[in-house]
């Protein structure tokens, strides 16, 4: 399990984006490769590139993501924070064939939608703000804001259990 919607699918826009072809399926190291190391996971959060195409942030140029914050204004190659901005999530699941076909992956286009992921980092609480992080694989997920700068994409609603964090998407906002 990487994403449960909590809110009704059908009232949750989602689309299907491009992203570059080094990230295709054909690539050996490409996030639609399901049997890459950092292969794209449900529930994962992408930006997308000067091209329109979408990316995990620690992908953007010029980042030094060498902290584990991704939504860190200052340090993610996007100082005014536009790209940070339009940050989605991502709905197709690893190995999703006909994403790879395209080169395309779903992504959440809505916002004020409900959630349950164990894809997060850390351990929030009932209305801590959620940003981004990675994880040691480099996968970007959900994490504890704890600093200025940083962009916020949900809230928790509900602490963990059973290894899950219910959340509450808002449009990114930078505090």
């Amino acid at each position: 399990m990487a994403l449960d919607i909590i809110t009704s699918v059908s009232g949750v826009f989602r689309r299907d984006s491009a992203v570059p072809n080094a990230e295709l399926s054909s690539q050996a190291s490409g996030f639609l490769n399901p049997n890459a190391s950092d292969a794209l996971l449900q529930g994962e959060w992408l930006i997308p590139n000067s091209s329109g195409q979408y990316i995990r942030p620690t992908q953007l140029a010029g980042t030094a993501f060498a902290s584990a914050n991704v939504g860190d204004e200052a340090n993610s190659g996007d100082p005014d924070g536009t790209r940070l901005l339009l940050a989605r999530c991502v709905f197709s699941v690893k190995g999703d064939y006909p994403g790879q076909a395209l080169g395309k992956v779903t992504l959440i286009q809505s916002t004020d939608w409900e959630g349950a992921t164990d894809r997060y980092n850390g351990t929030p609480a009932i209305g801590d703000q959620l940003g981004l992080s990675k994880n040691t694989a480099g996968n970007v997920m959900l994490d504890t804001v704890t600093a200025g700068n940083d962009l916020v994409v949900a809230v928790c609603t509900k602490a963990t259990s059973g290894g899950k964090i219910r959340f509450q998407s808002v449009q990114p906002y930078f505090i």
